[in-house]
């Protein structure tokens, strides 16, 4: 799900739509919930979600036990977090019947621990969680992490298991955790979505990327 940036456009009907989306899919089996958050850096450090120029990966699940925030460029937690969210975390308590809680502090993805414009990692970070150094790809990170829990589970899984996911899960993910350096390969395979009318992510990796173009060629000869 994606919120605007404008933080006024939270209210009502927007809210209303993502409730209803939640209370329909809760009873199916929904596990988690995915949104896209637009948010800004004030001029004395402090995030604040809304009226900002940067996308960043928020991710529940239904039961509030678990919830990561992930900034690719490594900044710290927005402090409005919690009550901007706080009507989607009322659906989701109302609907397992539960009174609402305020649930625990969402885990850092790129933990915060320095002062400067850039991100250094550290043992703390999640290791295979994207990473940029530049002010243009951010976009990229919230559409491929749900991109990829959606396609492929088990790697996303991996990447949410803090920093230590196996060497083939890297090698697998290593165009999304490098956002910039692939940024164009990956706005293109956004582009291939749309006009295939299909989430696919075996462009990003070369080995099922060339097992698919195979098949391929084998149904025109055919």
């Amino acid at each position: 799900m994606l919120l605007p940036k404008n933080r006024s456009c939270y209210s009502t009907k927007t809210q209303q739509n993502l409730r209803a989306e939640i209370n329909k899919k809760v009873p199916d089996g929904l596990g988690c919930v995915h949104f896209a958050l637009n948010v800004r850096k004030s001029s004395n450090g402090t995030m604040s979600v809304g009226n900002g120029n940067h996308w960043t990966y928020f991710i529940f699940n239904s039961s509030l036990s678990e919830l990561y925030y992930g900034n690719s460029l490594g900044w710290n937690l927005p402090n409005n977090l919690v009550t901007t969210m706080k009507p989607f975390f009322e659906v989701l308590c109302s609907v397992h019947g539960k009174p609402y809680i305020k649930p625990r502090r969402p885990t850092l993805m790129h933990h915060v621990n320095d002062r400067g414009s850039l991100h250094n990692c550290n043992e703390k970070c999640f290791q295979g969680f994207p990473l940029q150094t530049c002010g243009s790809a951010c976009g990229l990170c919230p559409i491929f992490m749900a991109a990829l829990a959606r396609k492929d589970e088990n790697s996303w899984k991996c990447i949410l298991d803090w920093n230590k996911p196996d060497k083939v899960t890297m090698d697998s993910v290593r165009k999304i955790k490098h956002i910039l350096a692939y940024s164009s390969f990956l706005r293109a395979v956004i582009i291939s979505w749309l006009v295939q009318d299909e989430v696919s992510l075996c462009y990003l990796d070369e080995k099922k990327y060339t097992r698919r173009k195979k098949e391929q060629s084998k149904g025109f000869t055919g």
